[in-house]
């Protein structure tokens, strides 16, 4: 019925029950708890319990388990802008499901985030037909709802006007599910993806229709859903410089939340409407993005940031070599480093992996050009401070 709290009590009574039970329904229920925190506004907390799930179905070797756990878990990285840890779990996930097939215990099977995370990585032009192809084959409508909003979405983002028809048929498709089904949390989702597609296919009057009809649904929404709408609420402005205000708007409250990578695509968004409204800052605000968005792995928002700026007659400058600034995540670890946290306190401080650590941590000694952890204390404890706005 909507009610995010009531989820999390029910959710949370579940878990306590299941105790009592086998592991896998233990595990399932701490997963169900981890959905009811991502409503109430508790991302981090959702994440590292799919990271525990993930982590406990794997040692006890409970393959459907640990599919539904390394689908949460890569969704979740992925929104929140982790991306390279991301595509780590969605293809060991995608490797488990090659074994053992693809039974989803709830709605969404695999193939879905590891065709989201490849499109974001800059795979799209072969993930996106593969996505395309299995929302053909897909014989459980239920399961078509979601898959169906997100070629249209994906598809908009790729051919924008030029994928006008296709993205129509995907909707239209995605509705006949929805109206078959009746699940209100996925048609919801649907709703949502629609006017996004539809908005950046230039259709904005279907696409205002469309989030009227989700504004009038009167369920809860989570961070996410509502840097979302404040997005697609910009996007359908006819003015350029109207579109920029609402994009403005939407951009600070997506880096207020947890959900990075929704910040990067409102950034980007924001930097082409300014290319055209002829603003001086499109140029600024694409090569920012451009920058942060190499740093993610959001390798298809980097392509399309650098394609505006080329557009604009700009050459794209990459990062990479010694004296870059630092990113504000580089920045925090650095800090935590010098004062003495080991890379697993740094990884569960942060809600992230060893290996996410140690990676962001060798982009800091290049750039700093320092060869260890003493120099980088002795550094930081100079002054030498290179920090750069991110999403």
């Amino acid at each position: 019925d909507g009610d995010a709290r009531g989820l999390l009590r029910a959710a949370t009574r579940r878990e306590a029950v299941a105790r009592g039970f086998e592991l896998e329904e233990a595990l399932m229920a701490s997963l169900a708890v981890g959905a009811a925190l991502r409503l109430t506004g508790r991302a981090h907390e959702a994440l590292a319990r799919s990271r525990r799930v993930w982590a406990d179905a794997q040692r006890a070797v409970l393959p459907q388990v640990s599919v539904e756990a390394g689908y949460w878990l890569a969704r979740s990285l992925a929104f929140m802008g982790e991306l390279f840890e991301a595509e780590q779990v969605a293809a060991q996930v995608s490797e488990l499901v090659r074994r053992v097939g693809d039974e989803p215990r709830a709605r969404h099977r695999v193939v879905r985030v590891v065709a989201h995370v490849r499109m974001e990585r800059g795979e799209g032009h072969e993930a996106l037909p593969l996505l395309e192809q299995a929302v053909s084959d897909e014989p459980n409508q239920h399961q078509r709802i979601a898959l169906y909003g997100d070629c249209a979405v994906w598809r908009a983002r790729f051919d924008g006007p030029a994928g006008a028809a296709v993205v129509r048929a995907h909707t239209a498709s995605g509705r006949r599910a929805s109206s078959a089904v009746r699940c209100p949390r996925c048609g919801a989702e649907l709703l949502l993806l629609a006017a996004e597609a539809l908005a950046r296919i230039g259709e904005r009057d279907a696409a205002r229709a469309t989030l009227d009809e989700w504004d009038g649904l009167a369920r809860a929404q989570d961070e996410l859903d509502r840097v979302i709408r404040l997005q697609v609420g910009a996007l359908v402005q006819e003015e350029p410089l109207e579109r920029a205000g609402g994009l403005e708007s939407a951009l600070a409250t997506a880096r207020a939340s947890p959900y990075r990578l929704a910040a990067l695509w409102v950034w980007l968004d924001l930097g082409l409407t300014l290319a055209e409204a002829g603003d001086e800052r499109a140029v600024d605000g694409l090569a920012a993005v451009a920058v942060a968005a190499q740093e993610k792995g959001a390798e298809t928002v980097r392509m399309m940031a650098e394609r505006g700026l080329r557009q604009l007659g700009v050459r794209p400058w990459r990062r990479g070599m010694t004296g870059a600034p630092l990113t504000a995540r580089e920045e925090e670890i650095a800090r935590l480093v010098a004062a003495g946290a080991t890379n697993r306190e740094v990884a569960d401080a942060l809600y992230l992996s060893p290996k996410t650590i140690e990676r962001h941590l060798a982009n800091v000694f290049r750039k700093l050009d320092v060869r260890n952890r003493t120099e980088l204390a002795a550094r930081l404890a100079d002054g030498v401070r290179q920090i750069e706005g991110s999403p």
